[in-house]
């Protein structure tokens, strides 16, 4: 490296010049080097449990750490009573479409059980004597229905179910397929049928007549 002449002397090259008190001057690589070299080094990470609580306590001075929350063990009647106030309240209405399949009823005390399902599901349906009386057609597996009602959650068994309160065909011809068993019906009852056709009255001899 060349040395630059001033005056009768010669400096040091450029980039080694020393500072006004003589010392030699270093690049900012070295600067660098020498700040990281004499940093303190860092302290290890505290020790801490499984979920995240420090082995070492609370610093003096700290505030205390949050109580954990208490751990909560529900038996299998507690689960299924709310589990049954969940279901019974949030689906005190509901309108169902599905098809009928195992269909079974009435038993022995009037009631009809069968399943409601469709391409991905399945849920046990009930209708109670009271409701079974009222219908005006006859229920069979594979007719598609459209259910109103409730959903209920038996207890012992924790199955759920649904109650229906009302029920009616889907499809071409639900109406005529319904009156025509409510005629069907009524005709074995004996409320209608030719036994139960009046004879026409006479005619009439006379006739009135109202003014005002």
């Amino acid at each position: 490296m060349t040395r630059r002449k001033v005056g009768g002397g010669t400096l040091p090259p450029v980039g080694q010049q020393g500072d006004l008190f003589g010392s030699g001057a270093s690049t900012p690589r070295a600067a660098g080097a020498a700040r990281k070299a004499a940093a303190p080094p860092k302290p290890p990470p505290p020790p801490v449990d499984e979920d995240g609580t420090s082995l070492l306590g609370p610093m003096e001075g700290a505030p205390p750490p949050p109580p954990k929350p208490e751990r909560v063990v529900l038996s299998v009647g507690e689960l299924t009573r709310q589990l049954k106030q969940t279901l019974e309240s949030r689906f005190a209405r509901v309108i169902v479409r599905g098809e009928v399949t195992g269909f079974r009823g009435p038993n022995a005390r009037g009631h009809w059980y069968f399943s409601l399902k469709d391409a991905g599901a399945a849920i046990d349906t009930k209708v109670w004597a009271s409701m079974a009386a009222r219908l005006r057609f006859a229920l069979r597996d594979g007719m598609e229905v459209i259910a109103e009602g409730s959903v209920d959650l038996y207890e012992p068994q924790g199955r759920y179910s649904l109650i229906v309160q009302r029920l009616e065909p889907v499809g071409e011809g639900a109406l005529a397929l319904a009156f025509e068993q409510l005629k069907e019906r009524l005709a074995q009852e004996g409320l209608i049928g030719p036994g139960r056709v009046r004879p026409p009255g006479r005619c009439p001899t006379c006739l009135g007549g109202l003014a005002w």
